[in-house]
Order: structure tokens, then sequence, then C-alpha cells
């Protein structure tokens, strides 16, 4: 999915659980997930579509900094700071720890954030580590499958969990960003 620069929001791919059919209005930001995808609309409320056998697609009300969606759960910032998660949580991935985060990323069975402050934080399922969070402080973090990769403040890529591809294997240097698949 992509986001226009009138808001409107344009998907195309798999559509089967009309993930790729979106509504006719504005958004200002759009998190796409397997089944599902989810939107930030202009007035700082939630909206999802698609596949919904979790609740993944439900969103509760209230306003958003940002929303994510993978798997069956999605997650959203709340204006104030805390995380609201919603849809499946057989292994925690949707009951986020109390605390005030600056950032959000779903995987496919657990979810992680980044912290005020730049600790970061991963709950849900954890079969490869992927959860657990080596010692460092963070500006941006991405949950994938079975692997998590995050930014430290100084630029530095660092990955944890599943590398059996090398997919935590993160390269040396500096990085503006980082996004695990």
């Amino acid at each position: 999915c992509g986001l226009r620069g009138d808001g409107s929001v344009a998907c195309w791919g798999r559509d089967d659980d009309l993930q790729s059919s979106p509504p006719s209005e504005a958004f200002q930001s759009i998190s796409a997930g397997g089944y599902h995808t989810c939107a930030l609309r202009v007035d700082g409320s939630a909206a999802c579509w698609g596949q919904d056998t979790e609740g993944q697609s439900t969103p509760p009300v209230g306003t958003f900094q940002s929303v994510d969606a993978d798997g069956f759960h999605s997650c959203g910032l709340r204006i104030d700071g805390p995380l609201t998660c919603w849809g499946r949580d057989d292994v925690g991935q949707s009951s986020p720890p109390a605390g005030m985060f600056q950032g959000v990323s779903t995987g496919a069975f657990h979810t992680c954030g980044v912290l005020m402050g730049g600790m970061a934080a991963c709950w849900g399922g954890n079969e490869y580590g992927q959860v657990d969070v080596p010692f460092g402080t963070f500006q941006h973090i991405s949950a994938g499958t079975f692997h998590t990769c995050a930014l430290k403040v100084d630029g530095t890529a660092v990955c944890w969990g599943r590398d059996h591809l090398g997919q935590s294997s993160a390269p040396n240097g500096d990085f503006k960003m980082v996004s695990a698949g």
C-alpha cells in the first residue's frame, strides 16, 4: 500500500481478505500487515481493513501518533506515549508493558518498542531470542518474523533472534533506518 499526497491510499497485490481494498478517506500514515492493513486518519483515529479473525482489524477508539500492523495483531502509539495493541495475543504479543514509548513495531508473533529515553522492550513469542533486547540506547526498532533489528543512537545497527540466513548479522557502519522483514 502507498499513501498519496492527497492522503488517499492505494493498495495492490493479494486481496483475498480485502487487505488491499482501503476505504476512500484521507489518512496521514499507513502500515500493511500480512492479511490486514491499518492506517492513521487525519484526526488521529485508527482504521483497519482486511482479515479480522483475531480482532486485528478492530482498533480501539482514541487518538494515536502512529499504528503498526503485522501478522494477526496491530499496535498503536497513543498521543500521550503509552501503547495499545489489539488482535491475537496467544503468546503475549498484544500485551505491551507499561511505560511511555516513542515508537512501536509489530512482528509476526512479537512486538517491540522504543521507550522514551531510548531503552527498548520486546514481548511475545521468543522461540529464537527475538525479544531478548541487547544492551544499548536506541532510536528506532523493527520487529520481523523471528528476529528484530534496531538502530542505536550512535547510528549502528544491531539485530537479534533467528539468524539461519544471516538476517540477524547486521553489517558494520552507520545507518539512518533499519527494517526487519
